[in-house]
């Protein structure tokens, strides 16, 4: 028996960096090291933002870094791991940046996600930090806010089966940004709803908060005719909202889950289409 669990712990010291040579607290060392045991990439992506005053974590594998969502990166195990404060506040406590590489251009011998000519969704893992020593995993039950009712509490949304939707996809998928999408195509209205990292000042049409989340909707004008909104009530400075990231609007592949419906009539009635439709790239009118 202590053969048998002197090398189990052979093993543990060998198939993770040890925590002195990483720029992580203790949590996130124990987190990485459980994740990356479970899933096999060639590079694994932080994300971490302050929601509701709780602070969240994701990690997601992937085969590609996303040069518009680097923070600043280091290696563990031989594997590149990207970090990105998505509220752009620095978490001193979490990750010492000061030992982390800043990006600049590229990350030699890695593949920007941009010229990956490939189509894949990876799903990430939510964690909820409590403290630099206690980093814990999220179901999907229990992202947050799973209590609260269906209401349209701030009057901008004026249709029932919108307002149903996107409060089914707020508490489905943690994000920064909710997005809302409209477009025409065949003859035929659709609306996507996504979750965001950032959002295109150039191409917003408008905003508003549901339950404290960030909506933004593209493409309003499509919508116009169903009546779906109180457009009176809908923001639109963009540069008024604070701790966003701006970035050229474009589909990223490892984040989010989309939502997509068909708008069946002029009541706004909406049909959910489960795995249908593809999200659309909105080019700026501009050029």
């Amino acid at each position: 028996m202590k053969q048998i669990s002197f090398i189990i712990c052979i093993t543990l010291i060998v198939s993770c960096t040890t925590r002195a040579d990483l720029p992580v607290c203790p949590a996130l060392y124990d987190t990485l090291c459980k994740y990356m045991q479970d899933n096999d990439y060639k590079s694994y992506y932080l994300t971490i933002i302050n929601l509701d005053s709780t602070e969240f974590l994701t990690i997601t594998g992937l085969h590609a870094y996303d040069k518009d969502f680097v923070d600043g990166y280091f290696f563990m195990n031989n594997h590149l791991v990207v970090y990105c404060f998505l509220d752009k506040k620095n978490r001193p406590d979490i990750i010492y940046q000061g030992k982390t590489f800043l990006f600049s251009d590229s990350i030699k011998g890695y593949q920007e996600i941009t010229n990956v000519i490939a189509s894949f969704e990876p799903h990430p893992n939510y964690y909820k930090i409590y403290s630099p020593e206690c980093i814990m995993p999220l179901s999907y039950s229990l992202l947050f806010r799973k209590n609260q009712k269906v209401t349209i509490n701030n009057d901008v949304i004026k249709n029932a089966d919108l307002n149903e939707s996107l409060y089914s996809y707020i508490n489905k998928y943690l994000a920064p940004i909710y997005e809302m999408s409209f477009i025409i195509e065949g003859g035929k209205t659709y609306l996507y709803i996504r979750g965001a990292y950032s959002l295109d000042p150039n191409l917003v049409d408008g905003y508003f908060y549901y339950n404290n989340n960030l909506v933004i909707i593209y493409n309003e004008r499509v919508a116009i005719d169903f009546n779906l909104f109180d457009n009176k009530l809908i923001k639109k400075n963009i540069y008024n909202i604070n701790n966003v990231r701006f970035s050229q609007y474009r589909l990223h592949p490892d984040y989010p889950y989309t939502d997509a419906f068909q708008i069946k009539d002029s009541l706004g009635n909406l049909l959910f289409i489960p795995d249908s439709c593809e999200p659309v790239v909105f080019e700026d009118q501009n050029d």
